[in-house]
């Protein structure tokens, strides 16, 4: 099985995570465990087992944990953390990983953190757009380093996505820091492409148009940089006057390509951080867990459904004429409680001693 040492991953994931961060993966033994789509499970600085087959969650999840663990060097004792992807995604794959990491985490008293799979996902592009030096930064990357300086000064919002089935995705759109732009949320591409379109045009992008150069007036409000320590702000490469493009990343993002024709395409890749990148792949998902943590944000393990579940309530029954929700049955006919309550102000049919009389005039 490959494996990755915590000098070269630090050394790879460098421009995203400080050292610290990745060490602390080795120094805890880090198992991550997601069923987004699919299933795939590895400990970190090790290749991921990855099974594309959803139908098969619950047969070959514990068989693949124990397989990696083992491949590792390792005993299920020795793992200290455990990292699960909580979606977005669909409920009845979602909840088998999700499960799974807890049982292993109590089993074992290692720590439990949770992991959405679309800001890792935003994370990976940005760290191979950034290995690559087609990020523009004034200070990190000068553009007379690249004889392609449009390229050096291309700014990139991540649409990550993945697959929500019925025609739909789940998604989210990120700027080049690593900010949120568009929530998480599930939508049919038509929808999301729209939503993106309406974000691109406060930086001036107009429909049809291909990579746009930035509207400075329209660029405020996108510029916060990340913890992450990916640099570059929609703010500064308005200043600079460079464009723009929308890289599409995920599960889904090939199958509904049609959808962005409109949108100023960078990159459109049907692929996962988790088991299309290897051991840097599982690096990431976990230290995007540990970053979270860190700024004291969410890292519960509760699934990210999004979609209303196809059961409700039912709505209840009509009410016969002349009843309330609340009625009694006296001598074989059904009395009304609350109007029996007022017998001067109603005439309530009741069965005294073999014959219907009204209540406000009884028969003896």
């Amino acid at each position: 099985m490959t494996y990755i040492s915590v000098n070269h991953m630090a050394q790879a994931l460098h421009l995203a995570f400080d050292v610290d961060i990745i060490a602390s993966l080795y120094d805890k033994p880090t198992l991550v465990i997601d069923t987004s789509f699919g299933s795939t499970v590895g400990v970190v600085g090790h290749a991921p087992l990855y099974e594309a087959d959803s139908r098969s969650h619950v047969e070959l999840l514990q068989p693949h944990i124990a397989s990696v663990v083992e491949e590792s060097g390792l005993k299920p004792a020795d793992i200290q953390r455990v990292v699960v992807g909580t979606g977005p995604a669909p409920f009845t794959g979602l909840r088998a990983g999700i499960v799974a990491a807890r049982a292993f985490a109590l089993a074992t008293g290692a720590q439990l953190v949770g992991m959405n799979v679309l800001e890792a996902q935003s994370t990976w592009n940005r760290l191979e757009i950034a290995n690559m030096g087609q990020y523009y930064t004034d200070s990190a990357y000068p553009n007379s380093a690249y004889p392609n300086s449009t390229a050096a000064q291309t700014y990139h919002f991540t649409l990550a996505v993945n697959d929500a089935r019925r025609k739909q995705l789940y998604y989210a759109l990120y700027g080049q820091g690593g900010e949120e732009i568009l929530a998480m949320n599930i939508a049919s591409a038509t929808d999301i492409a729209q939503g993106v379109r309406e974000v691109l045009g406060k930086f001036g992008f107009v429909q049809g148009d291909s990579a746009r150069s930035v509207d400075t007036a329209g660029a405020d409000g996108f510029g916060a940089d990340s913890a992450s320590g990916l640099s570059g702000g929609a703010s500064s490469v308005a200043g600079a006057g460079g464009s723009y493009v929308v890289d599409i990343i995920g599960h889904g993002a090939m199958r509904y390509e049609s959808a962005w024709a409109d949108l100023p395409v960078g990159e459109v890749r049907e692929e996962s951080v988790l088991h299309d990148a290897g051991a840097a792949g599982l690096a990431i998902f976990a230290s995007c867990a540990l970053m979270r943590e860190f700024q004291g944000k969410d890292v519960s393990t509760d699934p990210l459904y999004l979609r209303r579940p196809d059961v409700t309530i039912p709505a209840p029954n009509k009410h016969i004429l002349g009843q309330t929700s609340i009625s009694l049955r006296v001598g074989g006919q059904v009395e009304n409680h609350a109007q029996t309550q007022n017998p001067e102000k109603q005439n309530v049919k009741t069965q005294v001693g073999g014959q219907v009389g009204d209540s406000g005039e009884r028969k003896g």
